[in-house]
């Protein structure tokens, strides 16, 4: 059975869930049933609800968004992801002392601050509500509206995605640019 959605984005461990899964557009899908190595596949067709008042254009325009949404997301749960590995790769060499010890806890610190500024990080229900809403969190509203909304984003909603999608850009770029760099100063004392 197929609810009609997207898979969840990926899942943070640790961290509270991202639940961004947003509804399958209007259009021709397939769907392939594989038995003792045999397969095969059909072609079906979603259609909009014919009681929509919504013209197909805008009800492209709302897929569209809530998928860039998606997309978006889906961007930055991969780069705390790639933060927590990062963190577990220098997690030894934190208990230790010296070059390699201060250039890991550069590491760690770089990857706690991405995280911390993607998602909440408290460990408490009061800790995670009580910090201010980070871009995972508010594109999480933003899926929700499109959840509960009928017809195409409205400009708010369009300009509050451009304004975290372009504070999450800038974030990620700077941060893999310096999780490259402290990487490699890293490798380098371990080898």
């Amino acid at each position: 059975m197929w609810d009609m959605r997207h898979p969840k984005v990926s899942a943070i461990p640790g961290l509270p869930p991202v639940v961004i899964n947003p509804i399958a557009a209007p259009g021709t899908y397939q769907v392939r049933l594989t038995v003792d190595g045999q397969s095969q596949t059909q072609s079906f067709e979603l259609m909009a609800n014919p009681n929509e008042t919504y013209s197909r254009a805008e009800t492209d325009a709302k897929a569209d968004a809530w998928m860039e949404l998606y997309k978006k997301a889906e961007e930055g749960v991969q780069a705390v992801l790639r933060a927590q590995a990062a963190r577990e790769e220098v997690a030894g060499a934190l208990e230790g002392s010296g070059e390699l010890a201060s250039q890991a806890k550069k590491v760690d610190e770089l990857c706690a601050s991405l995280e911390s500024s993607m998602v909440a990080t408290g460990t408490t229900l009061v800790q995670i509500i009580s910090e201010p809403s980070k871009p995972l969190a508010i594109l999480t509203m933003l899926h929700n509206i499109m959840e509960t909304s009928e017809g195409p984003p409205n400009q708010p909603w369009l300009d509050v995605f451009a304004k975290i999608s372009s504070q999450m850009d800038e974030s990620i770029t700077a941060f893999d640019a310096a999780l490259s760099e402290e990487m490699a100063k890293f490798d380098e004392l371990a080898n």
